[in-house]
């Protein structure tokens, strides 16, 4: 037997991209959109179970989240002839609220950019399909092909895009001060 030669395919690949924004202006309208929306009661309830959710509608915040998402996409990956479009919402967690396992179903990429981040807890958790801990190979072998959590520890000015069927949800933070991000959805469609 020749040992010398063997192939390994990666069948499948979700990515996570990651990128660092420093932009005073979108931090600024996003904590002024929260402040109004708080003063308004304009709350909205879906995947949160504690903290305030409200919708963005403000066009300046939309555009640099889109912007930011397709210039992360095209260095990312080939982006054809694409029309994109975007929808958002501001999250703001207090101690001990957090985000249930969901999903973005009907979108192409969801994304998080985290505008003031606590020091203690509130990870974004990915999860996959659990049936691969059937296999018990992450008891033997810990990487990212046997396992099915991956964690991210946010940051102040860290933007996160992903493909919108993965599961992912937030943990309690256990911090007095308030976490907030805005997260969002893209929807990209053939163009012509």
């Amino acid at each position: 037997i020749d040992h010398r030669k063997m192939d390994k395919v990666n069948i499948f690949v979700d990515s996570i991209l990651t990128e660092s924004v420093n932009n005073p202006e979108l931090d600024n309208a996003i904590l002024s959109i929260l402040k109004k929306a708080k003063e308004d009661n304009n709350s909205r309830k879906r995947s949160n179970r504690g903290g305030f959710q409200t919708e963005i509608a403000d066009p300046f915040v939309l555009n640099c989240l889109l912007q930011q998402s397709i210039f992360m996409l095209k260095r990312s990956m080939e982006l054809p002839n694409t029309k994109v479009s975007i929808d958002a919402w501001i999250n703001e967690n207090n101690k001990g609220d957090y985000n249930s396992l969901h999903s973005h179903i009907g979108a192409s990429y969801s994304g998080t950019y985290y505008v003031k981040v606590p020091k203690k807890d509130g990870e974004l958790v990915f999860k996959r399909d659990p049936a691969v801990l059937w296999t018990r190979n992450q008891d033997i072998i810990n990487n990212n092909e046997t396992s099915n959590t991956w964690i991210l520890r946010p940051s102040k000015n860290l933007f996160v895009l992903f493909s919108s069927h993965i599961e992912h949800m937030v943990v309690p933070h256990n911090d007095d001060e308030s976490r907030i991000s805005v997260s969002f959805n893209i929807s990209l469609t053939k163009d012509g």
